[in-house]
């Protein structure tokens, strides 16, 4: 239960960014906004969870650790950032662009030079 003792070979956290389980959670429910990670190393979706019942005021480098500082965006290459509106949860534009709230949104934010799945830069001439 509270987990003394020596840890064992599978017990230890590969080094480098996780996502926070005590921040987020893999089940959706759909009853508010979200905002989430794809983490594409290990292909898996990360849900925050609601902090005074609204999920999407949390900033998405607060979700990972092994950061150095909250506010780090250092590892934002290993994550996709999204935000998942749900009808009549929204107001305004999005950059500029008239939405329609009545609807859903799934917004990503994705760099056009970073090749998620290889963890690398993508050649100018590609």
């Amino acid at each position: 239960m509270f987990r003394f003792g020596k840890r064992g070979p599978r017990d230890e956290q590969p080094a480098g960014p996780r996502v926070s389980t005590k921040l987020c959670t893999d089940k959706f429910n759909g009853k508010y906004p979200h905002v989430g990670l794809y983490d594409c190393r290990e292909r898996k979706v990360w849900i925050a969870k609601p902090l005074s019942g609204q999920a999407i005021r949390t900033a998405h480098a607060r979700l990972i650790t092994g950061a150095d500082n909250a506010i780090s965006t250092v590892w934002k290459d290993r994550f996709l950032c999204f935000w998942f509106y749900t009808p009549r949860t929204g107001e305004g534009y999005i950059l500029g662009y008239p939405i329609d709230w009545e609807e859903a949104h799934l917004l990503v934010r994705v760099d056009p030079y970073w090749d998620y799945d290889r963890q690398r830069l993508i050649p100018r001439e590609l």
